[in-house]
């Protein structure tokens, strides 16, 4: 449910917010929304069923949710850059950045990916852990 809130935020920023995606909702608009709702619906389903899998099997509880926050930031930036390339990589505008597209995205997103690897992971962690406390207080 959240995914959905967040691919919708996400569809929202490309009429004026955002200009990478207007441009990219001026090209193709079905396009856009299944790039910008798919990954980041993917997020919650990939996350919820690696952490369900971690809570049966009954392991560190940090570590639980810290493979999953890593597994779901590196979900939304894999399925956000492959369907860019996969349903965008062909038009004109993206070919615009010249012959060395993929190795400039690849740039970006590296860079991009690695920030958010870090932040995520730390802050999901750490918010999961105090949540984790709040659940037990609240229900003794």
């Amino acid at each position: 449910m959240l995914g959905a809130v967040f691919g919708l935020t996400s569809f929202a920023q490309c009429f004026g917010m955002d200009a990478f995606g207007s441009m990219l909702l001026s090209i193709n608009p079905f396009y856009t929304f299944i790039m910008t709702m798919l990954p980041r619906i993917l997020i919650g389903v990939v996350s919820g069923n690696l952490m369900i899998r971690f809570e049966k099997k009954k392991t560190n509880q940090t570590l639980g949710y810290t493979v999953t926050a890593l597994t779901g930031v590196l979900t939304n930036t894999v399925f956000f850059v492959g369907l860019l390339l996969l349903l965008f990589g062909n038009t004109e505008y993206i070919q615009s950045f010249g012959e060395n597209t993929i190795a400039i995205l690849g740039v970006l997103v590296s860079t991009n990916a690695i920030v958010e690897i870090i932040v995520c992971t730390l802050v999901i962690t750490a918010l999961m852990k105090a949540i984790r406390v709040a659940v037990k207080r609240m229900s003794h």
